[in-house]
């Protein structure tokens, strides 16, 4: 720690050299510890492409298939959000204003 490293890198990388840990969770606390040791409060967090059993041994060597049905990356259809011009009974609010002033310009 005090290098111009990220905080979880480093101590990702010493848990990992130290290699005290079993399972998935055990890795885990280790590596809350290890951020909680180098004075960082921050909680750390790691994602996986598919699930894993987070019993079995956390190795690099212990590589499983790719089980998802779908490979590659997968891109979530995006619509375009429908316009509302003043929404939220603005737009009638605001009519009403206008009309009001309509009828006061035309009242002699």
């Amino acid at each position: 720690y005090g290098a111009p490293d990220g905080a979880m890198t480093t101590a990702f990388v010493r848990v990992v050299r130290e290699g005290r840990y079993a399972s998935y969770p055990h890795f885990m606390r280790e590596l809350d510890v290890a951020m909680r040791r180098g004075g960082f409060a921050q909680r750390p967090q790691l994602c996986a492409t598919q699930a894993f059993d987070t019993s079995r041994p956390f190795r690099f060597d212990n590589v499983h298939p790719n089980t998802n049905r779908m490979l590659g990356r997968q891109f979530r259809v995006r619509h375009k959000a429908k316009r509302r011009p003043f929404g939220n009974g603005l737009g009638d609010l605001l009519m009403a204003g206008a009309a009001g002033d309509l009828v006061l310009a035309l009242a002699p």
